[in-house]
């Protein structure tokens, strides 16, 4: 399964990219960001798999061609662990 982030306000949006990275489909729908997705995994893998299974398979609601230059980074506000001296 491949996922990515596209610029999309301070958290940046979900989506699937197809294995051929040609196209996406959003994911809001199952998780909004992938810190969301990745907190509640149990619950959202199966669903971001048949996402993903669908936009493979040509039949997935508003799959669109990918424009790269959209794509954030995974995580834009991930939290760290910083040391204080």
């Amino acid at each position: 399964m491949k996922l990515v982030s596209l610029h999309s306000g301070r958290d940046s949006e979900l989506v699937a990219v197809s294995r051929d990275l040609r196209h996406i489909v959003r994911a809001g729908s199952v998780a909004r960001t992938l810190q969301a997705a990745l907190d509640d995994w149990e619950t959202t893998a199966p669903w971001l798999e048949a996402i993903y299974t669908a936009l493979n398979a040509g039949n997935a609601e508003g799959a669109t061609p990918i424009e790269w230059s959209e794509v954030g980074p995974p995580l834009p506000r991930a939290v760290g662990v910083h040391t204080c001296r």
